[in-house]
Parts: C-alpha cells; structure tokens; sequence
C-alpha cells in the first residue's frame, strides 16, 4: 500500500497528486486541487491510502503512459537543473569537480598553480560579484613572494616539495615535547608561511600597507 500525505513538499508531488485523483475521482485536477489547497490552507489532511491495485487499473488506462512520460520529464528536468548547478559551483571552486569534470579544460584552474607575481592584493570592490574568478587587482604593501612554488606547478608540489620536511620537523617537535615557536595564518591571507596576525591599533585591513601586527599563540 501506497501512503501519500497531500501537500507534500517532495518532489514530484504535483504529479503523484494527479494520480491520485486519477483513482479515486477519475479526475486528475482534483488531486491537484487537493494539494493546492493545503498549500494555502496550511491544514494536515489525513493521507490518502493508494492501493496496488489501483496503480495497476491506472497504468492499464489510458492515461496511464501519459503520467509515466509526464514523471519521467519531471525527474529528467530535476537531474538537469541539479547537474548544471554541481558543475558550476565546481567551476567557481565551491566544491571540487569530479573525476569526469577535472578532465575538461574549464577545471583547469584544479591542476596547475595561477600566475601571481606579488601577493597579497588589495580588496575588491566588487568582490560580492567577482568572487568566483581568479582577483585581478593590484598587490598591497607591503608587497612578498606568495609562495615558493612556481606559475603553473602541478599542485602535487605541495606534497612531494615542502610536506615531507615539514610534517618530519612536525614529529621531532612532538618527539621532544617541544612547544610550537610559530603560530602559522590559517587564513594565508598574507603569504606563505606568514604568521597569525592583527591589525595595530587604529588600523584597518583596508589600509595600504596594512599595519600588520604579529601575534603569539597566547594573544590568539
């Protein structure tokens, strides 16, 4: 047995709706009706109970192959509207593209480091519209190296470069109970391997150059 609550917020309910005016009123706008009028009405009406047998006294009308294609284009329309979003938010960098996506040439930015000469840069104006592309405004002061890694590397660098020396230095430290002597920005916001920081007192971030201050691991 079938149980289907009208009003229903899952997808698909209009058409399920359909169905089920279809079998118990002969009438595929009353099922529709039902559900609208819970919308606006706000009520919790009792569910309706779909038998077995009627799906299969529907599927042998005529109608029944129109409702299959009419469901079949819903759910078709839904995977669609689903994927261009996944691929867009992966395109922006939202969330990491797939195994089939990172194949295509629009991923690329996945693979290899972009050119930056001089880091980190000053804000964006529009940075509510142009967030999800590479920033193209100038450095700010004071102006370094973004990392030591070259334009276009592989991003594999990062692992088989600096992580092993790294995460030895990392074990040693633990080894010896000796106390981490500097506390790294987790935002990199201002480089590579810059330490945490604030801004000075009566300064801003939107300065230039940004009065950096240095701060220890009891000051965080």
């Amino acid at each position: 047995m079938l149980a289907w609550q009208p009003g229903d917020s899952r997808t698909g309910a209009p058409a399920i709706a359909c169905i089920v005016g279809l079998i118990e009123e002969g009438d595929c706008g009353a099922g529709v009706s039902d559900v609208w009028d819970a919308f606006v009405g706000g009520d919790e009406p009792e569910p309706t109970q779909v038998t077995a047998d009627g799906l299969t006294a529907l599927a042998q009308s005529p109608v029944g192959p129109q409702i299959a294609h009419r469901l079949f284009e819903a759910q078709l329309g839904l995977w669609q509207a689903a994927d261009q979003a996944f691929n867009y938010m992966a395109l922006v960098g939202l969330i990491p593209p797939d195994d089939l996506l990172i194949t295509s040439p629009l991923y690329g930015q996945f693979l290899a480091l972009p050119p930056r000469e001089l880091f980190p840069l000053q804000e964006d104006p529009m940075a509510e519209k142009t967030y999800g592309f590479d920033p193209s405004t100038p450095p700010e002061e004071p102006r370094d190296q973004p990392s030591p890694f070259g334009s276009g590397d592989d991003p594999s660098v990062f692992v088989v470069d600096k992580a092993p020396e790294l995460a030895l230095n990392l074990l040693l430290r633990i080894i010896r109970e000796e106390p981490e002597t500097q506390n790294l920005d987790a935002d990199a916001d201002r480089g590579y391997l810059h330490p945490c920081w604030t801004t000075d007192s009566g300064g801003s971030v939107h300065d230039d150059p940004v009065p950096v201050q240095v701060l220890a691991y009891d000051e965080t």
